[in-house]
């Protein structure tokens, strides 16, 4: 499977979450919310979904990007957007809506991943 289209989907979930979360209630701008899912993003793909998923189950995989998901999300606004006004319950809230979109996300990986199996022995 190429990493471009589960890269994108990600991408997609990350910034929506954000977008609603940080950005409707908190007031981060869409600068902001689109830099942080472009680095949370790319993160999460790399370490969560291609070393850990792998290695591990959904669960723990999803545990390991809630984790992930609140350092970044955290890190990204205390020292890039400086933004005073999201509170650890909003880094909190944001972590958890993207742990349970990363859930379904790893489902999709798993079924994209049997797709492509079975065309390559069809080939």
């Amino acid at each position: 499977m190429g990493n471009i289209k589960p890269m994108v989907v990600k991408l997609i979930l990350v910034t929506g979450v954000l977008s609603l979360i940080l950005g409707l209630l908190y007031g981060v701008s869409f600068v902001g919310v689109l830099l942080m899912s472009a680095i949370l993003a790319v993160v999460s793909y790399y370490v969560g979904d291609l070393i850990i998923l792998p290695l591990t189950n959904n669960i723990t995989a999803v545990i390991s990007d809630f984790i992930l998901s609140f350092a970044v999300i955290w890190l990204v606004c205390l020292f890039l957007i400086r933004q005073g006004a999201v509170t650890m319950t909003g880094v909190l809230i944001a972590a958890l809506a993207i742990a349970a979109g990363e859930y379904f996300f790893h489902l999709y990986m798993g079924n994209q991943q049997r797709i492509e199996e079975i065309k390559s022995k069809l080939q």
